[in-house]
């Protein structure tokens, strides 16, 4: 899907944090959690670890090396939102994510497919979280 007004802005804020972000192994991934059209928290991928995305890490999507499961931008996300807001805003929040990438042709940065990884589609569930919205590619799409 392409981009509409109601989601325009939520990317193009995370468009603008990806751009001046430093990519985490290539990848330049920033979420937000979106409560009554306010950004309530964000968050973006890492060299650090934290305990949750160790408890939501499915070895077959994460580093072999077990000591070294980087954070990624929707737990980093999660983690922020609940130490800002209760359980049940958090379930009737949605969360967006979006991916970066250098157009080879334009130079320019671009939307990029950002679906969740299974690790954290496993945590934005156990929190009730059932909004997600990712970027593709060419436009859109959701969980």
């Amino acid at each position: 899907m392409l981009f509409d007004k109601r989601h325009n802005r939520i990317f193009n804020v995370l468009e603008q944090v990806t751009e001046v972000m430093e990519p985490t192994f290539k990848a330049r991934i920033a979420a937000a959690m979106v409560y009554k059209n306010e950004i309530i928290a964000m968050g973006i991928n890492s060299t650090k670890t934290h305990p949750m995305q160790r408890k939501f890490a499915i070895p077959k999507y994460s580093s072999p090396n077990t000591e070294r499961i980087y954070l990624h931008a929707e737990i980093d996300c999660i983690v922020r939102s609940i130490r800002k807001v209760d359980d049940d805003t958090l379930r009737r929040s949605t969360m967006y994510v979006y991916r970066s990438k250098i157009d080879m042709d334009s130079k320019k940065t671009v939307g990029a497919m950002s679906k969740p990884c299974p690790g954290c589609e496993s945590c934005i569930r156990s929190f009730g979280i059932s909004k997600v919205c990712y970027s593709t590619d060419d436009g859109y799409d959701w969980l």
